[in-house]
């Protein structure tokens, strides 16, 4: 029988009373090139990418079109569903926290002797989802056997370009770095069994798909549709009552009001695909925990959890305050947790902008306040008198005044959209996406909220980022 066991926590780095960070270390000015990254077999060199990442380096753009083309080749030859043997340790959502991604891979195992399954979701809210996804691919090609990497919802066009993957992309490298990306995330799996015993994804199950081989006949090699199976495998969720079998009427799929795609499935629904797929459970993603992994109801024939949700990126956008879990299965069929605790990162302004473009719209502000207070200290008839030239009448200064009255206007509309960028951080989409949003009535709340200051906890965080879940367009 398989068995759950909880590990100790891993607290690697508890936060400073005073200052995060006590000095801070100039980054890399010079880019990694292919020659210094890659050996003579082709592979790249891990420690060197890992610590040239760690430090804030970039990459050059050739030799990060190598990396990607490399996986892409590797991913295009898998199937649908990949078949993973223990010992393995799963990993689920990472979201672009590259230091809490090496934190992952050193309490994981090393992947050169580890075997990992990673269920999707390694880009955007964070601010180095480009790191993530070269280190990724760098240890894909060095170690095919070992690192199996699945998609999810974000690894598609629609959601880096509402969120902040794309813009990521164009600041640090270009287009053709965020193309290649796109292209490589089409090819990539999008399940995996386990053993022959648990199925792994991202989102979850599909009301069209009743078998295996339900999946095994998908064509994934597209950006992924708005409905259909390759939908509800990324983004459907289990159902807010799905431990309360006793409720009536309970339907086995309901649509995803909350995503605005896929559907939400019923424990019943989950126990009938395991029943008649001779499964034990199933794995998945998609869902930030507060521990960082939820158990789900007991099935009765097995007494083991139908449904397990797992999520590895601790502290969400800088903001939930939650722990993370990876999974790690021995080979004497028992499920350890290990959780994860976040630890700090280089502080990134909103829109990877730098100090001086972010800074520029404070300073705007407040010239026009100032420029205003002036004009405000006397009426027009008196600043023409006292100027003495009569070909500047009280009307071209009331003219001038209510110019600077719009700009002003405009620009406190821009240092609170700063302001509310830099409390929320990772919560909101990118910078255009959240200006599109600031009217709305069900974010009204949200920018109240973000005005008094940051998000205090994971209720508080949960709860206003329901916006943002949902997909873009839907």
């Amino acid at each position: 029988m398989w068995e759950l066991k909880y590990s100790i926590l891993i607290h690697l780095m508890a936060y400073p009373t005073d200052r995060q960070i006590a000095k801070v270390p100039y980054p890399k000015s010079n880019r990694l090139m292919e020659q210094d990254l890659f050996h003579s077999n082709g592979n790249p060199s891990i420690s060197k990418l890992t610590e040239h990442l760690k430090n804030e380096g970039l990459l050059d753009e050739r030799c990060g079109l190598r990396l990607i083309e490399l996986a892409k080749g590797l991913f295009s030859r898998e199937p649908n569903m990949i078949a993973v043997h223990r010992p393995l340790t799963i990993v689920a959502d990472i979201h672009g926290q590259f230091y809490d991604l090496l934190t992952i891979l050193a309490a994981g195992g090393d992947p050169a002797n580890t075997k990992y399954l990673f269920l999707g979701d390694y880009v955007d809210r964070g601010q180095f989802e480009c790191e993530c996804i070269f280190l990724l691919f760098a240890l894909k090609i060095n170690f095919p056997q070992n690192i199996n990497l699945l998609r999810g919802n974000h690894e598609t066009r629609q959601m880096t370009k509402a969120f902040q993957f794309k813009i990521e992309c164009k600041k640090k490298y270009s287009s053709d770095i965020y193309n290649a990306c796109m292209d490589t995330f089409d090819t990539m799996p999008v399940c995996a069994l386990v053993d022959k015993r648990f199925l792994c994804m991202h989102g979850g199950i599909s009301p069209d798909i009743r078998t295996l081989k339900d999946i095994e006949r998908l064509n994934r090699f597209s950006e992924t549709p708005t409905s259909g199976p390759l939908c509800d495998l990324l983004w459907c969720d289990p159902a807010e009552d799905f431990d309360d079998v006793e409720k009536p009427n309970q339907p086995n799929f309901a649509p995803n009001n909350v995503r605005g795609c896929g559907y939400f499935f019923s424990y019943y629904a989950c126990r009938d695909f395991l029943l008649n797929n001779n499964l034990l459970g199933i794995i998945r993603g998609h869902e930030v925990q507060k521990n960082g992994v939820r158990f789900f109801r007991k099935s009765s024939r097995t007494n083991f959890p139908v449904l397990i949700s797992l999520f590895s990126a601790p502290n969400y956008c800088d903001t939930y305050n939650n722990v993370a879990a990876i999974l790690k299965f021995d080979e004497n069929k028992q499920m350890q947790v290990i959780h994860i605790e976040a630890r700090p990162h280089p502080f990134v302004l909103p829109n990877y902008e730098n100090a001086f473009q972010f800074g520029e719209r404070f300073i705007l502000y407040y010239v026009t306040q100032l420029l205003l207070n002036i004009l405000n200290m006397y009426s027009p008839d008196e600043l023409a008198d006292e100027d003495g030239r009569f070909d500047k009448t009280g009307e071209e200064l009331l003219n001038k005044k209510r110019l600077i009255q719009t700009m002003e206007r405009a620009y406190a509309d821009v240092k609170k959209t700063n302001k509310i960028a830099l409390n929320l951080r990772g919560l909101t989409p990118s910078y255009k996406a959240y200006k599109t949003l600031l009217e709305r009535d069900d974010v009204k709340q949200l920018i109240a909220e973000a005005e008094k200051g940051r998000i205090k906890n994971y209720d508080q965080a949960i709860e206003l980022d329901q916006i943002f879940e949902r997909r873009p367009g839907t």
